[in-house]
């Protein structure tokens, strides 16, 4: 994960060679907030069964819902300016 991560972040904005330094290189996955997110969520499992995450980056919210069992769909910029 992580040499896919920084590939698409050099790629992108940098955005994965940030993540890597916070999150991977200290041997933790997931931004510690998107626990929050995740629990916060399981209380209204049965209201809804799909979660959208406006602002996705690279995806690590919808990556964790998603293996706790919701569909997730991530929606990012893809815009480019030059």
């Amino acid at each position: 994960m992580r040499e896919e991560v920084q590939r698409r972040g050099e790629e992108e904005s940098g955005l994965g060679v940030w993540y890597c330094k916070k999150y991977l290189d200290q041997n933790r996955g997931f931004a510690p907030y998107q626990h929050a997110v995740a629990n916060f969520l399981e209380e209204f499992r049965g209201e809804f069964a799909r979660v959208t995450e406006v602002g996705a980056g690279i995806g690590q919210g919808c990556l964790q819902l998603t293996a706790r069992g919701w569909t997730t769909v991530g929606l990012e910029s893809c815009s480019k300016t030059t």
